[in-house]
């Protein structure tokens, strides 16, 4: 008893000096951050300040800057415990609109914590010119419009195998939305539209009304010349309606009602042009836009008939899809292999890039330097051909006395061990005759061989007869139709699990379940309730499945007669449900079956007396 009452003294001694040992706290400092350090006139973005190591600060006041509107929007506490360290922060929340171009410092701003005083960092912010007002940017039909969606290009004039920056831009105002999904564009054979990338997000005042847009960035490029238009791009959305219920009981469960609503924008004329013929280079490489090009290569020291690798990057803005690498001269001094283009475009980049490997082997030690190349291009700005070069760039071949001519070394040895074996001498005797190999009725392999056909023509029986059970009108056959139709149909519902209304997958695994049963035991579909489970238990089914399809029919009485919804979760918990009913009771299938006859046999015989 003492030594209970001791290590209870103990373990108290323990816990109060865990209790008042203080925590270890990270120092205080404050920082401040902005969501996007470069606007348009009309947009806003938010800067945060956080204190980290205290929760006893005073709001900084941040000052009015001419150009920018600043507001509070109110501020956000959060407390950790990790690891015995213990991190408290609060930030304070400011939203900027920008009124007038130029370039903005915002902080350092002081903030007084106790006694102590913290000084943030400081930010640029960037506001740019608009070429139009944010009201003349939209459409006049569309400025007193809650939710809509805009197709824009940076022009409408391009050259044929130019790549066009397009934007399409979602307009939400005062409307909630869900679901929404990525911009279609139709197909069209004048032009190839790249893959949709993810949107960028921000936030402008139009007309008096304060919108969200979201913008999307693609390329078009066109493949022939001519006039024509281009969309309309289409975007499906669910519009929040507001509460089903005027009840508030029924409100706390957040029942709103979806609308479905598709946008579309208006049509873009667009007009291709092709290249120009005059002044074309017979080397042309096939980009449009603006590059530059970039040559460097290893080793830089060789021997006479060693490879090396050179590689070629271009970059730039513009189409470099079909852009072909520049050529080496031909008087070079070096053996060219072919060019293989090892990175592809970024069609997400600002500036894309490819690269080139290309080997090359140096066939006599006066080759000093790789020769300068030139790649030709068409800049739709200029109109015009432009060409850019790179510098020759040094090497150093040294003597190979084992190279010789314009051959490399594993060449020439390749034909000197060739040498001697290309010729079939003629005989004149024919010798020795003698027997090779074994007969073919000594190996395993040759009566392997005769069994195929014999093990074919069984598998083909079994599977004929397998076949005419299952579509004859026998009981056995339409329980096994059943059997392989609930398997099919549980795969085809899962894959529907994430995407379907979860009401409708309980209907779907009631009706399968319903006609399951009656395709396996005879029975009709239409009267299976949850009072079949007095005949199945008849048949010999075991209590086990039956306690699982009581408890299935149980559920879905209970969301289907009453003000309940089901979620996704409990879906997914009655298709486990279900899967285990079909699979059990597929394993019980030939005990079972002639539990079912003997039963069918009693219930067709009190049928007659009756």
């Amino acid at each position: 008893m003492s030594y209970l009452r001791k290590a209870s003294v103990l373990l108290i001694l323990v816990l109060c000096a865990f209790w008042w040992c203080p925590s270890p706290v990270l120092a205080l400092s404050a920082e401040l951050t902005i969501d996007h350090n470069q606007l348009e006139i009309g947009a806003i973005t938010q800067i945060r300040i956080t204190v980290y190591g205290s929760l006893l600060t005073s709001r900084p006041e941040i000052p009015q800057q001419p150009g920018l509107l600043i507001k509070y929007l109110g501020p956000f506490t959060q407390r950790q415990f990790v690891n015995g360290v213990s991190t408290v922060q609060i930030t304070y929340n400011y939203s900027v609109q920008a009124k007038k171009s130029g370039v903005y410092q915002l902080g350092p701003y002081t903030l007084s914590c106790g006694k102590e005083e913290l000084t943030t960092n400081s930010l640029e912010l960037t506001v740019n010119d608009q070429p139009q007002t944010a009201d003349q940017l939209v459409p006049e039909k569309q400025k007193d419009k809650a939710l809509f969606l805009e197709l824009t290009a940076a022009k409408t004039q391009l050259f044929l195998g130019e790549s066009l920056p397009i934007q399409v831009r979602l307009y939400i105002g005062n409307v909630s939305v869900q679901d929404l999904t990525y911009p279609t564009i139709p197909p069209q054979a004048e032009v190839i539209v790249s893959e949709a990338t993810k949107p960028t997000e921000q936030k402008k005042i139009i007309n008096g009304m304060p919108y969200q847009i979201l913008t999307f960035s693609r390329t078009v490029t066109p493949v022939k010349t001519g006039a024509f238009t281009l969309g309309p791009v289409e975007l499906s959305c669910n519009v929040i309606e507001g509460p089903i219920s005027n009840d508030p009981f029924f409100n706390l469960f957040e029942r709103y009602e979806k609308r479905p609503v598709t946008l579309r924008t208006n049509h873009l004329a667009l007009e291709v042009l092709p290249l120009p013929a005059t002044q074309r280079p017979n080397d042309f490489s096939g980009g449009i836009g603006h590059f530059n090009l970039k040559l460097t290569a290893s080793p830089l020291t060789v021997q006479a008939g060693d490879p090396l690798t050179v590689r070629i990057s271009i970059t730039g803005e513009g189409n470099l899809t079909s852009t072909r690498p520049p050529s080496f001269p031909a008087d070079a001094g070096f053996k060219i292999y072919d060019p293989q283009r090892i990175d592809q475009p970024n069609p997400e980049a600002d500036r894309q890039e490819v690269l080139y490997e290309q080997v090359v082997i140096p066939l006599h030690p006066e080759v000093q330097a790789i020769p300068a190349l030139s790649l030709s291009y068409f800049d739709p700005e200029a109109k015009e051909y432009r060409r850019v070069w790179t510098e020759p760039l040094p090497i150093t071949v040294l003597p190979n006395p084992d190279f010789s001519g314009n051959m490399p070394p594993s060449a020439k040895k390749d034909v000197t061990a060739l040498t001697g074996r290309d010729l079939v001498y003629i005989k004149t005797q024919p010798g020795n005759l003698r027997q090779q190999g074994t007969e073919i009725y000594k190996n395993l392999w040759f009566w392997g061989w005769q069994l195929l056909p014999v093990l074919l023509f069984v598998f083909t029986l079994c599977y004929r007869r397998r076949q005419e059970l299952l579509s004859s009108d026998t009981a056995h056959g339409r329980a096994l139709r059943a059997q392989k139709a609930a398997e099919k149909e549980l795969g085809e519902i899962k894959e529907r699990m994430a995407k379907d209304h979860p009401q409708q997958l309980l209907t779907a695994l009631h009706r399968l379940l319903r006609e399951y049963l009656g395709g396996k035991f005879n029975l009709s579909p239409a009267g299976i309730t949850v009072e079949v489970c007095t005949d199945l238990e008849a048949l010999g089914v075991t209590g086990e499945i039956l306690e699982e399809i009581k408890d299935f029919f149980s559920s879905y009485d209970y969301y289907q007669f009453t003000a309940a919804t089901i979620d996704r979760k409990e879906v997914e918990a009655l298709w486990g449900k279900l899967y285990k009913i079909v699979s059990h009771l597929a394993a019980e299938e030939r005990p079972r079956k002639a539990r079912t006859q003997k039963w069918t046999v009693a219930n067709n015989g009190e049928r007659r007396e009756e």
